[in-house]
């Protein structure tokens, strides 16, 4: 940088020291005095110049589609996929927090993803939603299969589509044929949930109502929020004792969904002679209660 350049004194001067790698001149070190004089005293009278994300602000930039978010929040979407990559910790602005903490989103990553699972669960194909918004079915089958809580980008026009679709689809079954039932078994077998099953279905501490069992054939509800019944729930304490009463009325539930005896002990934690004492002992209860009544 040579002597006459005219930025001496100011803050490109300062940056083009940095940039030639030189020394500040005592110009650009008064220069840059006075800037960080100013950041101290605007700091004391308005706050910190700029703040940490935060955890919730980093949580909703993570469940909102980026062009959906800046819509909303009127932050920009190159800022928005900063923060995305960055996290919590991430710089910014108290307005730039503010805003994105206060937007009112209409979707989120998590509820699209539920619709689509939704729409399976009663019969639509993804060929099928897929013609009813002009969105790619790859990239609705995409964001389906998704694993539970993996980052997925969605842009805006998919995000749209995949809304209007379940908006106009939700309330009717698809119309019966193979391809339905297809779909309805696959739902089943991964646990996905109906429309109904949902009271907000863009919330992603949410856990839907009345969802059944992920055992093919199986209706029973679903135990401790996971995707089995308390019956095909494996790992079992070992020193669980069962009733007689409810060791029968298991043993019975597993054997009409088609377990075979060996897994059904393994998933009772049980044995054979216990369940055969359990059958004796009903039919001895009940051969008594009888005997009472008359």
């Amino acid at each position: 940088m040579s002597p006459e350049d005219p930025r001496h004194g100011s803050n490109a001067g300062v940056m083009a020291h940095r940039n030639a790698d030189v020394p500040l001149c005592e110009l650009c070190k008064a220069a840059q005095r006075r800037t960080r004089k100013v950041y101290r005293l605007r700091e004391l009278t308005q706050g910190p110049a700029r703040v940490r994300l935060g955890e919730e602000a980093a949580r909703k930039v993570e469940l909102i589609p980026v062009n959906h978010l800046a819509a909303v929040s009127g932050v920009h979407a190159s800022k928005i996929t900063h923060y995305r990559r960055y996290g919590p910790d991430t710089l910014v602005y108290p307005a730039t927090r503010d805003a994105i903490l206060n937007a009112q989103p209409a979707y989120t990553v998590v509820g699209l993803q539920r619709r689509l699972r939704a729409l399976s669960r009663i019969g639509w194909t993804m060929p099928a939603v897929a013609k009813a918004t002009g969105v790619d079915v790859d990239a609705l089958k995409k964001l389906r299969n998704a694993p539970d809580g993996s980052r997925v980008c969605v842009r805006q026009a998919v995000a749209d589509g995949i809304v209007a679709a379940y908006d106009s689809m939700s309330m009717t079954p698809a119309p019966a044929g193979n391809t339905a039932t297809t779909a309805v078994r696959r739902a089943a077998a991964e646990g996905w949930v109906s429309p109904l099953a949902w009271d907000d279905i863009d919330d992603a501490d949410e856990r839907p109502d009345g969802a059944s069992c992920a055992t093919p054939g199986c209706t029973r509800t679903r135990s401790g929020g996971g995707r089995l019944c308390r019956s095909h729930q494996e790992g079992r304490d070992a020193t669980r004792t069962w009733a007689m009463a409810e060791l029968v009325s298991e043993w019975e539930h597993l054997r009409s969904c088609g377990v075979s005896e060996a897994t059904a002990l393994v998933q009772l934690d049980t044995t054979l002679e216990a369940v055969q004492r359990a059958y004796s002992r009903a039919a001895t209860s009940s051969t008594d209660q009888e005997r009472t009544a008359s």
